[in-house]
């Protein structure tokens, strides 16, 4: 069956392509077609197909379910697209983080059957977010939810709500997965060594305490965060599903005890 993965022309996302190549055809879906067409050329022959494109726009969408349709169904969707907060203002990020992940999750779902897995990037900022606005981010493509949910937010609050709206979707769509014999769970990567993340960790100071607040005193390796990836995807985690896994080295545990850090 069929693999998906967004965001796929770097970091993560290409990370999980190098791993799943030569476990069957991928769709592998970005917004640059450049890095895609670099991605495809580095790795094994096999039958994959991209898709260029911003996933807010509905006519991506529907290029992505038809490359699903046609085929024999849903493997994997392992969903890494996403913008952070240096790269956007906060309803740019929350319509590309969380509503076309909405979006996404409930177009697949008619394609998903035994096995398949939707697997969704949250973050460890999603666990420290409020929970006032959780009505609309439950429902975030609702007329005026987008408004309302970024009125007033930096971008900083903006991804942090954002992901947890990823988690929050998750929770909500695992009972439909569930009727179809599919599984959906998100994953909560920490303070990871990768090129995009150096910019954020420039831009925001309460990183650095971070790390040295951080149980594993270290920063989190993109390998760490493919292999658990590999692991929520495969039938070892068959009883995993409507949660989030937090690959974080403690941090948020930290947070969540540690009254310097303002829970």
């Amino acid at each position: 069956m069929l693999t998906v993965i967004t965001g796929a022309g770097g970091g993560m996302g290409a990370e999980t392509a190098r791993r799943f190549a030569g476990e069957g055809p991928m769709l592998l879906c970005d917004v640059s077609e450049a890095k895609l067409d670099a991605l495809v050329a580095s790795l094994p022959a096999g039958a994959h197909r991209v898709v260029a494109g911003d996933l807010t726009d509905l006519a991506v969408l529907d290029r992505i379910v038809a490359g699903v349709a046609g085929g024999d169904g849903l493997g994997r969707l392992v969903h890494t697209a996403g913008l952070s907060p240096t790269m956007a203002d906060a309803r740019r990020i929350l319509d590309v983080n969380l509503c076309a992940s909405v979006r996404l999750v409930d177009a697949l779902l008619p394609y998903a059957n035994a096995g398949s897995v939707a697997l969704l990037v949250a973050s460890i900022a999603g666990h420290s977010a409020a929970t006032d606005r959780d009505n609309d981010l439950d429902d975030p493509n609702a007329e005026g939810a987008l408004d309302r949910i970024a009125s007033g937010l930096d971008p900083y609050a903006g991804y942090s709500y954002s992901k947890r709206g990823v988690m929050r979707l998750v929770e909500a769509r695992a009972a439909a997965w569930g009727r179809r014999g599919g599984r959906i769970v998100s994953l909560s990567p920490g303070l990871i060594d990768t090129p995009m993340n150096e910019a954020e960790f420039d831009a925001n100071p309460i990183i650095a305490r971070m790390l040295a607040a951080t149980p594993v005193p270290r920063m989190g390796r993109a390998a760490e965060i493919t292999d658990a990836v590999a692991y929520l995807c495969s039938p070892a985690a068959s009883f995993v599903t409507g949660t989030d896994l937090r690959v974080d080295g403690g941090i948020v545990a930290v947070m969540h005890t540690d009254s310097s850090f303002g829970h």
